[in-house]
């Protein structure tokens, strides 16, 4: 094995202002998602920015959410599904 000098200071990871890495997961730090204590499943434009055009439920690297939000819109997106409002995926 070659001996190699790895100095990590001159090196550009991407990561952002707030530290990590910048790549998939971007900028979810406390404080910058919105106020997640209640999602209501009537709210058709807001489960629809949530869900793919196939109906499917899109994941937080795609809606830049926190858990907590990631849960309650996934169980507002069930009960609309439940209650007709919005349509099953597939």
């Amino acid at each position: 094995m070659r001996d190699r000098d790895y100095d990590r200071g001159d090196r550009d990871f991407g990561g952002d202002e707030f530290g990590g890495f910048g790549g998939l997961r971007g900028g979810r730090t406390p404080g910058r998602h919105r106020d997640c204590d209640f999602v209501d499943f009537k709210d058709l434009q807001a489960l629809r920015r949530a869900t793919t055009p196939q109906g499917k439920i899109s994941n937080r690297k795609r809606t830049n959410s926190c858990a907590k939000c990631q849960r309650l819109t996934a169980q507002a997106v069930k009960r609309a599904r439940f209650m007709g409002i919005l349509g099953f995926a597939g």
